[in-house]
């Protein structure tokens, strides 16, 4: 599933199924309303899981791009559009949630716009005003204006 990318900007439905640490479940029938947008959530089976700030390791309830690496390890990218505060990169093993942000990592924004898996298992990473972050699961490079050729436009943010 290596290179698998799924990018939104609302609601994540994970069309994969994974483990996860006991949450509250519940079945949505097709007829039922749908959870908060600002919730993540995640199908099993039947049932689904809804994921927020409240009952998971997720930084932020935005999510905006998730890519599954070959290990069926879902990588979430969160923000706040409008910079309060919040977001990173989410590591879910389906049991543990590992956050990365500029704090504990190499990252060089914390609004994670865009998420890609190459086939040697590098995530590279799209910031909303840091450039684009490559993670090797140990380094960190980050190609910016300063040092390369990437080109940084600040353009408006989902819901502006």
């Amino acid at each position: 599933m290596k290179g698998t990318v799924f990018a939104f900007s609302i609601i994540l439905p994970v069309l994969v199924g994974c483990r996860s640490s006991p949450q509250p479940t519940g079945t949505i029938p097709p007829s039922a309303s749908t959870p908060s947008p600002t919730d993540t959530t995640i199908p099993q089976g039947s049932d689904w899981i809804v994921y927020n700030t409240a009952n998971s390791g997720l930084p932020d309830d935005r999510v905006f791009a998730l890519a599954i690496d070959e290990q069926g390890h879902k990588w979430i990218g969160t923000g706040d559009p409008h910079g309060l505060g919040g977001g990173g990169l989410v590591e879910f093993n389906g049991e543990t949630w590992t956050v990365y942000d500029t704090a504990n990592s190499g990252l060089p924004d914390d609004n994670i716009w865009a998420l890609a898996i190459d086939v040697q298992d590098n995530k590279w990473i799209g910031t909303h005003g840091g450039g684009l972050a490559k993670f090797d699961g140990k380094n960190w490079t980050v190609y910016n204006n300063d040092n390369s050729r990437v080109t940084m436009q600040r353009g408006p943010s989902p819901g502006d």
